[in-house]
């Protein structure tokens, strides 16, 4: 038995390859666009999807992160020798200083918040 091809005479047949098909998808898209000349060119016909330039697309900007309400910071001492605290305050107190004890000059020191350096 040989390969099974036949001529599309009114668009029913189909050859071995399928080109009948797509014969008749083209024609039935061309038929289309000269009813509708003002539809776009990539219109699958379904009216119920929403146009990319339709209001229904239109996006909103996120909501930015929440800034916590409590910050870590650094007490340093001011004997210089490089020791700190670590403590958590509000965000919206003063910033911190306190009289505590360093080790490395065995004397109570005061201790005065760091400024963050970098992010």
């Amino acid at each position: 038995m040989g390969k099974w091809t036949s001529k599309p005479t009114d668009g029913g047949e189909l050859d071995s390859q399928g080109s009948a098909v797509l014969a008749v998808a083209a024609a039935a898209a061309a038929a289309a666009a000269a009813a509708n000349p003002d539809a776009d060119a990539d219109d699958d016909g379904d009216a119920s999807l929403p146009r990319p330039h339709s209001p229904q697309f239109q996006t909103t900007n996120m909501a930015k992160k929440a800034k916590s309400r409590v910050i870590s910071v650094r007490l340093v001492s001011m004997a210089m020798t490089g020791y700190f605290y670590t403590f958590t305050r509000p965000r919206t107190s003063l910033p911190l200083s306190m009289i505590k004890y360093d080790p490395i000059v065995r004397r109570r020191v005061l201790f005065l918040e760091q400024k963050r350096k970098g992010k």
